[in-house]
């Protein structure tokens, strides 16, 4: 049955069982029997804004709620000590949340003593679209992007395939790091990058303005070191650089460092000693390196090559055509220079061993052990020449030329051969005759029959040489062929370290 007592503005409804015992009460301003599921079922809905109140839970103080004996599970109180409610589990008190007492949406007021986290060996998980997305562990690490961070990291951060950084930290401001690693300790390192996928990077750093840098490193004792670059494949690159916008290159076969640039592929500077080295390269696993005392832009050392060099153009180019060489070596500024090509091509197509403008010469000793020069005579054609010796007999000699010697002249009407005899013995004289790429004869003057011997020298034009690909390589046709002098040269000024970074690093250590 039902049970209606009104009391203006609000009606207090009963709802009886057959045997008249209460199953649930409604307070409300219609007469509306109370909703089954509630034993108290409070509705203000029908009442004016003036006429509304609410429900007002039992008020004490902290002392007065932990003194309540054997409070029932779920029993809710208003803590004035506290101002928050609180209600009670099946074991303890909880405070319920308020804006006070716990984390708002809308951002807390804080004291300084809040904490956020777990007080147990549990760890903390942020999740995001229901699914986890960080972790922080007891034991302080953290990981993103996993559940399981990698042993012996503090931060492992993952990331999982396409345009993802595992990690990526960008400064838009002057004398800032996107990231910074300090190592104080040996052997500790500030920054790792390791990487597993193809296409992957393990550290990417990039200076988008001005002089700032893309990734920086730097050291302060003797032992340490700024930047440690490695790869343990059989073949692989530990460094890649590439500069004015052009693509990453390296060696099939692997090497420590691959640079890439329009006109300077890699610039080092070893100023800051008045006899340092700009760049010491040390090849076939050797223990130890040597540069010269008085320093140099580059010293280099290997088994069997300290130094290699490559020009890759193969245009034959005209007539005063811009040189090219493996190595192009200079001593002297302005005007006073000495400078040597090696291993070149310059505008006429013909490649030269050494080309410059000083003299060729030899150091040897003199009679009292002092070091002194030799120079080589030098002529307008590029000519090759043999020595040997002979015998007149019965005032007559043939002279075969070597096959080899042969073979790499060229003898014709304009290169003939140039001999010239010198006797060993007395006779009427000589003269040469027949000269061919195959040898010249010595007859003696007037029909002499003597038999004498002699010396002889042969000189001819290197022959012209055709390659496989139809270029002639035009040795024979030269004498004081034009060819370009010292290549121009522009001052680059080097740019040193900013100071700023070095004393920015001391500010920040403890």
């Amino acid at each position: 049955m039902r049970t209606l007592i009104s009391c203006w503005p609000y009606c207090l409804v009963l709802s009886l069982s057959g045997t008249a015992e209460a199953q649930n009460i409604g307070i409300n301003a219609t007469g509306a029997a109370p909703n089954a599921s509630a034993m108290l079922d409070i509705d203000v809905g029908s009442l004016p804004a003036a006429g509304k109140r609410g429900l007002l839970i039992p008020r004490m103080t902290s002392t007065e709620r932990t003194s309540i004996a054997t409070p029932a599970t779920g029993l809710l109180v208003y803590d004035q000590t506290t101002a928050s409610f609180w209600y009670r589990n099946a074991t303890a008190w909880v405070e319920l949340f308020t804006g006070t007492s716990g984390w708002a949406l809308a951002g807390n007021t804080l004291t300084g003593i809040e904490k956020l986290g777990s007080v147990n060996g549990q760890p903390v998980r942020f999740f995001a679209n229901n699914t986890e997305r960080m972790r922080l562990l007891a034991n302080g690490q953290l990981v993103v992007n996993n559940t399981v961070p990698l042993a012996g990291d503090i931060l492992s951060a993952y990331a999982t395939a396409g345009s993802n950084y595992a990690l990526n930290g960008y400064c838009s401001g002057n004398n800032g790091y996107a990231i910074y690693g300090e190592a104080t300790g040996a052997p500790c390192v500030g920054v790792v990058g390791a990487v597993n996928g193809a296409g992957s990077v393990g550290v990417h750093g990039e200076g988008l303005a001005g002089t700032s840098v893309g990734v920086e490193g730097l050291a302060t004792q003797a032992s340490s070191v700024a930047i440690d670059a490695s790869n343990t494949a059989a073949t692989g690159t530990a460094l890649t650089a590439s500069g004015n916008n052009l693509g990453l290159v390296n060696l099939t076969s692997g090497s420590g460092i691959a640079t890439n640039g329009t006109a300077v592929g890699l610039f080092a500077l070893g100023a800051t000693a008045a006899s340092g080295t700009g760049v010491l390269g040390v090849g076939n696993n050797l223990g130890s390196f040597g540069s010269l005392t008085a320093g140099c832009g580059v010293a280099g050392n290997g088994v069997s090559f300290g130094v290699y060099g490559v020009a890759t153009s193969n245009a034959a180019g005209a007539a005063n055509a811009p040189a090219r060489a493996g190595g192009y070596f200079v001593s002297g500024t302005g005007g006073n220079q000495s400078y040597t090509y090696v291993g070149c091509f310059e505008g006429a197509g013909v490649p030269r061993k050494v080309m410059g403008n000083g003299t060729v010469n030899t150091i040897v000793e003199d009679a009292e052990g002092r070091s002194v020069l030799l120079s080589a005579p030098e002529a307008p054609e590029n000519l090759f020449q043999d020595y040997g010796t002979g015998r007149l007999t019965q005032g007559h000699a043939r002279i075969a030329l070597d096959p080899t010697f042969a073979r790499n002249i060229q003898v014709d009407e304009a290169h003939p051969l140039r001999v010239f005899v010198q006797l060993r013995g007395d006779c009427r004289g000589v003269y040469v005759s027949g000269e061919n790429a195959e040898g010249f004869d010595v007859t003696e003057l007037q029909h002499g029959t003597s038999d004498v011997a002699f010396t002889w020298t042969a000189i001819g034009n290197r022959a012209d040489r055709t390659l496989p690909d139809g270029t002639v390589w035009r040795f024979a046709q030269e004498r004081f062929t034009p060819v370009q002098g010292p290549q121009p040269t522009v001052e680059t000024p080097a740019q040193g370290p900013p100071q700023r970074r070095a004393s920015l690093l001391r500010e920040r250590k403890p």
